[in-house]
């Protein structure tokens, strides 16, 4: 995804990300108990991280599956997995570049139950700073022009320098840098538990984001039994606990009496 300021109906200041890099994990033979695919280091053993399935198509889909589920530090939020439901899972890198190229693939049949497309991932490239047209509306974040700002900056360093008498000469330039404010429209995703389309623009400013999805639990105009039954236990566990800080709010109707 490349990022451009939206003015009118024209896109302006496209940048292109790069390439991510792939490979794929190919089932030539349905894999038997305790067999191994490797990715970036994170074992997923048949049996254990998956289950083949009565053919290969269902054991292509479940070997993608658990690596795009996995939780393993070398594979989560690092690469993506998808299976063509026939015979081969494409695994991607989530980020662009050529850091990617460096995610290993291995497999324990020597290839006689598995072929893959390489040792590493291949492909990735880096191609920042290049300008690149948006081919669709999904190839750029609409950013708004009212409050767009973006000032460069240099560090400039004062010499003094030591001749026949002491003064200072022209400054050395150091360190480069660019700050300002980028605006976007706050809104979530179009799509449950997708991020939203501005997560690039917070992934190049901040690193890596962790995730956090809400869900409407409501729905037809009426209320899920089980959220009912959560409203009301959190209710009398908020009665008990007030009438052990303030029994008197108990007693009173009592005492009415």
């Amino acid at each position: 995804m490349a990022i451009g300021l939206v003015k009118g109906n024209t896109v302006v200041g496209v940048a292109d990300e790069g390439t991510k890099a792939s490979g794929t994990v190919q089932i030539i033979l349905n894999p038997g108990a305790g067999e191994v695919v490797t990715v970036n280091g994170a074992a997923f053993t048949e049996g254990v991280e998956w289950t083949a399935g009565g053919t290969i198509a269902l054991s292509t889909d479940a070997l993608a599956a658990a690596i795009a589920a996995s939780n393993k530090i070398e594979v989560s939020g690092i690469v993506s997995a998808v299976s063509d439901a026939v015979d081969t899972v494409t695994i991607t890198a989530v980020k662009s570049g050529t850091d990617g190229n460096a995610i290993t693939l291995a497999e324990s049949t020597s290839g006689t139950n598995f072929t893959l497309s390489g040792a590493t991932l291949a492909s990735g490239a880096s191609n920042e700073g290049t300008a690149k047209d948006p081919a669709s509306g999904e190839d750029f974040i609409q950013i708004l022009e009212d409050g767009l700002e973006l000032s460069p900056a240099k560090e400039l360093l004062d010499r003094s320098i030591l001749t026949s008498s002491i003064g200072k000469v022209t400054p050395r330039v150091g360190q480069k840098s660019v700050s300002g404010s980028i605006p976007v429209e706050f809104k979530a995703a179009g799509t449950e538990g997708s991020f939203p389309e501005y997560s690039t623009l917070l992934n190049s400013a901040l690193g890596d984001c962790r995730r956090r999805q809400s869900r409407i639990l409501q729905e037809l105009g009426t209320l899920r039994p089980s959220l009912i039954w959560r409203m009301l236990t959190t209710f009398f566990r908020r009665m008990t606990l007030w009438s052990y800080l303030r029994p008197e709010l108990i007693m009173l109707p009592l005492l009415a009496q």
